[in-house]
């Protein structure tokens, strides 16, 4: 890169860093954040995550932000500062692309990706779905290493890159089917209308035969090892449950089927190393292919072995719920429910037609995806935020045409994800990020091709364009309106109003350190989150969301927090006085009551008289 080049690349990476830094904590804390925050709480007590493939995501993100927790306290800015980082880093890493599609192209998307709105959006809060951008970006940039010339690093990038989707979010599956998918429409084209090539392709020398005979001769023999291994762990797990039966921590033991098929899948995962090794030994016995190149196999076999090693660590709860294993199979009975039900986030208003035609929606086998229709939904977002992306969608048509060899394979990619995206009923608009940046690169090779083509006020005036939307939208949405439900990427948002109801109380904590041993609070809501993990530090905080008969008796707590419905429920059998605000906490909850005792509260609320006084209600 020349001087001039780094300039430009530091001061994208620098502005994509401030974007996503200033004014972290502005934005309120969103329903998942709470959640996360909440089990990160629970992975203190008890040692590890838990991983649930019926409720949550991978562990990585909650282990990376328990540390962040631990090394910088209960906070909004540790709990979405890996995010930040992440998202900056990612902005920082498209750079490395000026390889395969030229610096102009990867300066151009490093550009949009840093100011984009959704980009901008969802990185500055702390879910999955940066995490998943980095890996598939990560991935990406390691399977054009390994057409156009393997190295080490294009080895360790894929491989690194698929075990950190594997330990992010469950549909890390759509995105290797859509790249196994692009490959081979890739190649179909290729054959048709051919591209040109950023590098010239070397072919990879393979003894596929030495590979997989390795492969069958060792996977039994580990298999039957760790089924040995496993038998005698669960019998000394088994005799110290009778000792220490209440210790955090305790290793939930699988069924004999469960325990059998994790020993098969650790098998395997050992013996391709293993192949791997003995296919190194006879790749050098053999006489070199002219214009081929040996695979660098001790770096292959050693980031395999790393990425087995992070994702039993992770899932297995760093070895302490070995159950947890299980949830990389399980994961996927929950996600294909979930891809054909859309659990009250679908999108209905954006759906075009059904796949499957009328007269065929009742004939076997293609009866259970008659529902599956076609949405534009993701369009319709990149229509109101992200025209950068609307430009790229279009100019992936110019690759059935020719084109860059390696944006041809990105376009094609690009468009399968955002077709099986558009057709599984199950929509958050989270899930745009890891849809949207194939189209980054994309958009930017629009630009250049307008540039290199047509007169150069043309690209000019439509780059300004195009970045300038993106600039005032980004601007608007992430410190404006970050909390409007106008917003559709404000997705059940947490209103900045709920500092009516949290502030006041941890005012009281700051003021009185020991109040959070000795306050006692009431959630009476159906939908809490993010209030439990805000207020995690107060010992006794009971949630009752299951109506107002199975409110306890005594309902004179210091803090509670109602739905506005049901406070004449509440105020019926208070007997205390109490400060009284009305907050709302997400849309689509009906506006909220929060109570406040007098005796408890007065020295926050100082000359104010209490709006709940039980001696003024009308007696019977």
């Amino acid at each position: 890169m020349t001087r001039r080049q780094i300039t430009i690349s530091v001061l994208i990476i620098l502005l994509a860093a401030v974007i996503r830094l200033v004014f972290l904590d502005i934005k309120p804390p969103h329903f998942d954040e709470g959640i996360n925050g909440w089990w990160c709480d629970q992975m203190a007590k008890q040692g590890y995550y838990a991983y649930d493939p019926d409720n949550y995501h991978g562990p990585l993100h909650f282990y990376v932000l328990r540390v962040f927790l631990l090394a910088f306290g209960r906070n909004l800015w540790a709990l979405r500062m890996p995010t930040v980082l992440v998202g900056t880093l990612t902005v920082g890493f498209l750079f490395s692309f000026r390889r395969f599609f030229g610096y102009r192209v990867t300066a151009l998307a490093a550009l949009a990706m840093a100011i984009s709105p959704g980009f901008v959006f969802y990185e500055r809060y702390a879910i999955h779905e940066t995490w998943l951008v980095f890996f598939l970006i990560l991935t990406f940039w390691g399977f054009l290493g390994w057409h156009y010339r393997v190295t080490p690093a294009s080895v360790w990038a894929s491989v690194l890159g698929i075990t950190g989707m594997i330990l992010t979010k469950e549909t890390y599956a759509i995105h290797l089917m859509a790249f196994a998918a692009a490959s081979f429409v890739a190649w179909i084209m290729s054959k048709i209308v051919r591209g040109t090539q950023p590098e010239a392709p070397t072919p990879i020398k393979v003894p596929w035969q030495t590979f997989t005979i390795g492969t069958l001769v060792s996977w039994p023999i580990f298999a039957i090892g760790f089924g040995l291994i496993w038998f005698l762990i669960s019998h000394a797990n088994a005799n110290a449950a009778t000792v220490a039966p209440d210790e955090p921590g305790e290793v939930g033991a699988p069924s004999f089927v469960q325990g059998l098929s994790l020993c098969v899948f650790l098998g395997m995962a050992i013996a391709i190393p293993i192949a791997i090794l003995l296919s190194r030994q006879a790749s050098r016995r053999s006489d070199d292919e002219q214009g081929s190149v040996n695979l660098p196999w001790l770096h292959l076999f050693g980031a395999l072995l790393v990425g087995y090693f992070l994702i039993v660590f992770f899932y297995s709860g760093n070895f302490l719920n070995p159950r947890g294993l299980l949830g990389i199979f399980e994961t996927f009975k929950t996600w294909t429910k979930t891809g054909v039900d859309s659990a009250g986030h679908g999108k209905p208003t954006y759906d075009l037609f059904s796949l499957v035609p009328h007269p065929l929606r009742h004939f076997g086998p293609l009866a259970s995806f008659a529902r599956l229709k076609l949405n534009w939904y993701w369009v319709k977002l990149m229509v109101t935020y992200e025209w950068f992306s609307v430009l790229g969608l279009l100019f992936s048509l110019r690759y059935l045409f020719g084109g860059n060899s390696a944006l041809r394979y990105l376009a094609i990619y690009g468009v399968g994800v955002l077709f099986v995206y558009s057709i599984i009923p199950y929509k958050t608009p989270w899930c745009i990020i890891s849809i949207d940046w194939p189209f980054l690169f994309l958009g930017a090779a629009a630009l250049v091709f307008l540039w290199d083509n047509l007169p150069r006020f043309i690209s000019v005036v439509v780059g300004l364009g195009l970045f300038g939307q993106l600039a005032y939208k980004s601007y608007a949405l992430n410190f404006v309106h970050y909390d409007d439900p106008k917003q559709m990427y404000a997705y059940v948002q947490t209103y900045r109003d709920y500092r009516k109801f949290v502030d006041p109380i941890l005012q009281k904590l700051r003021s009185d350190p020991a109040a959070k041993q000795h306050l006692r609070g009431l959630i009476l809501l159906d939908s809490y989150f993010p209030i439990p993990w805000l207020i995690d530090e107060i010992r006794d905080v009971g949630y009752y969301a299951e109506g107002v008969d199975k409110w306890p008796k005594d309902l004179d707590a210091d803090f509670i927090a109602v739905l506005d419905t049901d406070s004449q429920d509440v105020e019926d059998r208070l007997t205390k006085r109490y400060f009284v605000e009305t907050f709302r906490l997400r849309d689509g909850m009906d506006p909220c009551k929060a109570y406040f005792k007098y005796d408890t509260f007065k020295d926050i609320f100082p000359g104010r008289n209490p709006e709940f006084d039980p001696s003024t209600r009308p007696q019977e």
